[in-house]
């Protein structure tokens, strides 16, 4: 059994399931906003002074933190990437080296050396002498 094929998507639907995202990607950032506001207005302002100054120690070790991991995550996805591409070539060029082979094959045939093999020796010949028995 073949696969199902996939209904074609028509603009209109498109439009509408970017419209929608978008949709509940505001009213998301939204609820969230809102609820920093209200938790930052329940606080006392010398806590909030306090975690501001925190934020402001911790946050150079975040940044570098951050940038060193990038850096790190950025690293192994190009060797990743310089694997497979370094994969993909030698595969492509070992197809070349078979393709270029067989055409020098076709172009240019062995010759056909013919095997020669060496026949086994004869048995010694007997002569007959009487030929009384041959009737």
């Amino acid at each position: 059994m073949g696969k199902a094929k996939p209904k074609e998507v028509s603009f209109g639907q498109r439009l509408a399931m970017m419209m929608c995202t978008a949709l509940v990607v505001v009213v998301v950032a939204v609820g969230v906003l809102y609820g920093l506001w209200r938790a930052l207005c329940l606080i006392e302002h010398g806590t909030l002074a306090a975690v501001a100054l925190a934020a402001l120690i911790v946050l150079p070790a975040a940044l570098w933190a951050g940038a060193r991991w990038g850096d790190r995550g950025a690293i192994g996805m190009i060797r990743g990437l310089e694997r497979g591409i370094d994969t993909a070539v030698d595969a492509a060029g070992k197809v070349a080296t078979v393709k270029v082979a067989a055409a020098r094959a076709m172009r240019d045939p062995a010759p056909i050396e013919a095997e020669v093999r060496e026949l086994p020796p004869l048995p010694p010949i007997q002569h007959i002498t009487d030929w009384s028995g041959w009737s």
